[in-house]
């Protein structure tokens, strides 16, 4: 069962699922491109980098945090 978590890094949340089947973490990239660039707005960073990403010919695989009541982003 997959379970949202926000863990704290040099004072920024990030969040972050927990795949108990997997053992592993799965974090917002988004999170982590706002601690680790300068960028005013992470989501256009990780939109561009996506497109560049993809023109290079990477593949990238996404996966969506579903919001319940209990968690919100």
């Amino acid at each position: 069962m997959e379970q949202l978590f926000r863990k704290l890094w040099k004072k920024i949340l990030f969040r972050s699922v927990w795949d108990s089947e997997k053992g592993e973490y799965y974090f917002s990239v988004v999170d982590v491109i706002a601690a680790l660039t300068d960028s005013n707005i992470p989501r256009n960073y990780w939109s561009d980098l996506k497109r560049k990403l993809r023109q290079e010919g990477s593949q990238l695989h996404e996966y969506r945090a579903v919001e319940n009541e209990s968690h919100r982003w």
